[in-house]
């Protein structure tokens, strides 16, 4: 380039840069971290969630769920069965074989079996179990047989109203014996008990899903079908998938017998009734979720208000205290955890208290915003610490908090008392809040709620914590 070139170059470039100043260099780096590089690849997708219903009650009414919600729905949900395909995947194994091979076309975020009992993983005085305890001892033969059915209280219309005698856990048997039987010893119980009838699918797939899976298969599975069944959740309800239906009505506590004793029950209170130009109209099983939704918007409305406090009321006061004392889930009757499958469905994730855990944004991209997140309670004090994951002001934090009591009323505004006491904290800072909860009404149900959109200016919804004060 000849010097005149070179001057005219250096002229232009001058002229470019007057009247423009240097940026600070911290504004600089504020900038340039705005603008974030996409990896060559990453797409910005939506989650996917694949749920693999027992039944037409459950897809229906997941189906509706996902209609009613519409575009608020962030995530690309697929049901099992689809839309007025009247399957149904009775059997724990063949849900674990229709989510397998779901899962072998395309990949998930998270997969979803929602199953319930329906007298799976009981003990059943069918006649195969008292042929066996005959030949051991006739007299407790005859008096098992002679109460081998329960009266079902089922509409009147119902073909079926008895039902073989079922006992979900091994406690509830033995009680039974002994009021029947008060001549045997443990020892002649222990016997009776072994020589039941017992369908132990829910015991091995939570004790090896591997061995379960392969039960019924002549090949070996490969290490990606074994990962695959690490993934997958299970949604249970017991004793049917009806009660997480009553509980968005009301909160009841009652272990009814099988899916058909709901119905009356519906009728008698009018859940899900209507009348139109037949009459009265009443719940029916299959699809009626999915084909009367527009007559159940209150009912689909009332998930975040009134199903999911329940439920969780229901593990408080109910479940947990059995499991505590060597229960297994699919043991106990009446139980509903289909509100931890619907997280991603009201944007809020349900943690229990005393967790230490760290928290990741909503898939793709599964950031890390918070390290050390723990909520502990004490007599008039709720304590939370967390380790933010990028800068953050008080003022957010305090936004971010907030109350409410069970059935669904705001709290006023407690005294919060911060560790350290600043208004700016960094990236790392070990935040601790005490929030003063002397005033709060004792004995009762209340959720504390973190709001992740205020904190992180982000779609990445709620978490919460529920207690008793």
């Amino acid at each position: 380039m000849s010097k005149r070139k070179k001057h005219n170059q250096r002229k232009a470039n001058r002229k470019k840069l007057k009247g423009k100043k240097a940026l600070p260099e911290a504004e600089a780096e504020t900038i340039a971290s705005a603008f974030i590089k996409r990896e060559e690849g990453e797409l910005n997708l939506p989650p996917t969630i694949l749920i693999v219903c027992e039944g037409e009650t459950e897809a229906s009414y997941f189906h509706a769920l996902k209609d009613i919600l519409g575009s608020k729905l962030k995530l690309d949900l697929e049901i099992l069965p689809e839309k007025m395909k009247q399957s149904n995947f009775s059997a724990l194994s063949t849900l674990l074989d229709v989510a397998i091979e779901k899962m072998q076309q395309q990949e998930y975020h998270e997969v979803w079996l929602l199953t319930d009992n329906d007298e799976d993983a009981a003990y059943k005085l069918d006649n195969a179990s008292i042929q066996r305890i005959a030949l051991v001892n006739d007299n407790w033969a005859n008096s098992l047989r002679q109460n081998q059915y329960v009266d079902l209280n089922v509409r009147s219309e119902e073909t079926e109203t008895t039902r073989i005698r079922y006992f979900l856990n091994q406690s509830k048997y033995d009680n039974f014996l002994s009021d029947l039987l008060p001549d045997t010893s443990p020892q002649d119980r222990l016997k009776i008990i072994a020589l039941t009838t017992k369908n132990n699918s829910f015991e091995q797939f939570e004790n090896d899903r591997l061995a379960f899976y392969q039960k019924n298969k002549q090949k070996k599975s490969s290490s990606k079908i074994k990962k695959q069944l690490a993934q997958i959740k299970i949604a249970f309800s017991a004793i049917s998938f009806e009660h997480w239906l009553l509980l968005h009505y009301e909160y009841n506590q009652s272990a009814f017998y099988n899916s058909r004793e709901y119905l009356p029950y519906f009728d008698e209170k009018n859940y899900f009734s209507y009348i139109d130009a037949k009459g009265p109209q009443y719940f029916k099983k299959g699809f009626f979720l999915y084909e009367k939704k527009d007559r159940l918007q209150n009912f689909f409305a009332s998930v975040e208000s009134l199903a999911i406090p329940n439920a969780i009321r229901l593990e408080n006061d109910y479940v947990s205290p059995l499991i505590n004392s060597g229960l297994k889930y699919y043991e106990i009757n009446p139980s509903s955890d289909v509100f931890q499958l619907l997280t991603h469905f009201i944007q809020t994730r349900f943690l229990k208290l005393d967790e230490i855990i760290e928290l990741r944004s909503n898939p793709p991209q599964k950031k890390l915003l918070i390290e050390e997140l723990s909520c502990s309670l004490t007599p008039d004090c709720l304590e939370v610490k967390f380790r933010p994951q990028r800068p953050i002001l008080k003022r957010q934090i305090k936004e971010a908090i907030s109350f409410k009591k069970y059935p669904a009323q705001p709290h006023t505004a407690p005294k919060m008392i911060f560790n350290p006491d600043e208004n700016n904290y960094h990236k790392n800072d070990l935040i601790c809040i005490e929030i003063d909860i002397s005033s709060f009404e004792s004995t009762v149900l209340h959720f504390f709620y973190f709001d992740l959109t205020e904190l992180f200016a982000a779609d990445e919804g709620k978490l919460c914590f529920p207690f008793v004060a």
